[in-house]
């Protein structure tokens, strides 16, 4: 009897002390903030998500226009479109970004919320001239092409499912 409980109690603390082992050593975070940890480090500050998105959609265009074939001068040409539009709008977005920091931390007064209605619509304007000089530059086919792909993002966009929240 003597032997038989000796047995069980040794097998009763092997098992707890497997599990405990077990417990320390596997890891107590889920994989995916793992995931963020690395995307972290990779870039040396936590990543925006919000921002990230942005900027994907402000060079999806262009992202778009490497899908065209486009000659080496069409190519030259949109490279000149872009840095021109860059070095003109540089003040104007500059001077906005401020404005809307001081509109983040609720300093803002009337005349700069009217400027940066005002810088808004001068931006937006500017962006709209800077795609149709690109579009001037591409041939009928290549314009067609483009309006292909468009629609097919805009489709591929609305049948995304919409993410349930889990609250």
């Amino acid at each position: 009897m003597k032997i038989k409980s000796l047995v069980l109690s040794t097998a009763a603390i092997l098992t707890l002390s497997s599990l405990s082992y077990s417990q320390v050593v596997s890891p107590t975070e889920p994989e995916n903030s793992i995931k963020q940890v690395t995307k972290e480090a990779k870039h040396g500050f936590k990543r925006n998500n919000k921002l990230d998105k942005h900027r994907d959609r402000q060079q999806n265009g262009l992202k778009q226009l490497r899908k065209l074939n486009l000659s080496e001068d069409q190519k030259a040409r949109v490279k000149s479109i872009k840095e021109n539009f860059k070095t003109k709008s540089a003040p104007n977005r500059e001077e906005m970004k401020t404005l809307m920091s001081k509109k983040r931390e609720g300093i803002i007064t009337a005349e700069e919320q009217t400027r940066m209605k005002e810088m808004r619509s001068q931006l937006m304007e500017s962006s709209k001239l800077f795609r149709d000089e690109i579009q001037n530059i591409l041939t009928v086919e290549q314009k067609a092409q483009l309006e292909q792909i468009k629609t097919e993002k805009r489709e591929k966009r609305t049948n995304k499912t919409p993410k349930i929240s889990e609250n």
